[in-house]
């Protein structure tokens, strides 16, 4: 399979929340998980509760989210479930300005928990625990007079980021971020460069990346 243009890739951050009434979804064909229609309209504000109406009628039923994928998920099947409809606030993805380049690793701790019998029956190789997930990455860019994510950084709050290895798709990591840093570097006979540091962190349900 040949590989994909790093010119392809691209970089999106969330705007300003703009909020969204009665917004229609899509049945994902199992009577319990239901997306937001409207593709722009995907990634919701973290600090906004999400209203899930029924039929029109406000709904009684347990359900979960997830802000980052624009899902409402049921905790039952129901195949005459009417019409359901969202309301809240999205955050709009734009192009992050100069961007140039990305990196990121998702990595899941292990734990080593060998003891003498383990140690035996591997023929003396550890044996290991599953731990906690962390995902952190960086991005360069061109510096700009575009303060978003200086001011991001400064103020401590998280926003979504979203990076593609390829524009004409999907995106490859959609996640809350926290920024960690922001460096820049100048040189008489270069184009001023910066490089943004993030790693990644829950919102109210638990989710860190999509």
């Amino acid at each position: 399979m040949p590989g994909v243009s790093g010119r392809k890739a691209l970089v999106k951050v969330a705007g300003a929340a703009v909020t969204f009434t009665d917004e229609a979804t899509t049945s994902l064909g199992d009577n319990k998980r239901y997306q937001i229609t409207a593709t722009t309209k995907r990634v919701w504000d973290r600090a906004t509760a999400l209203a899930v109406k029924v039929a029109g009628v406000l709904t009684g039923e347990s359900y979960t989210y997830n802000r980052l994928t624009g899902i409402v998920t049921f905790a039952t099947v129901d195949a005459g479930r009417g019409a359901v409809t969202l309301s809240g606030k999205y955050v709009p993805m734009s192009v992050a300005v100069g961007a140039k380049n990305y990196s990121f690793s998702i990595a899941r701790a292990m734990l080593v928990d060998t003891d003498f019998d383990s140690a035996n029956t591997n023929n003396g190789f550890d044996s290991y625990q599953t731990s906690l997930l962390s995902v952190e990455g960086s991005i360069g860019a061109r510096l700009t007079t575009d303060p978003t994510l200086r001011d991001v950084l400064l103020a401590g709050n998280p926003v979504v980021i979203q990076l593609y290895v390829d524009r004409s798709g999907d995106p490859d990591l959609t996640l809350w971020a926290l920024l960690d840093k922001h460096q820049a570097q100048a040189a008489f006979d270069a184009v001023q460069d910066g490089t943004i540091g993030f790693k990644g962190t829950a919102d109210d349900q638990g989710v860190v990346a999509a």
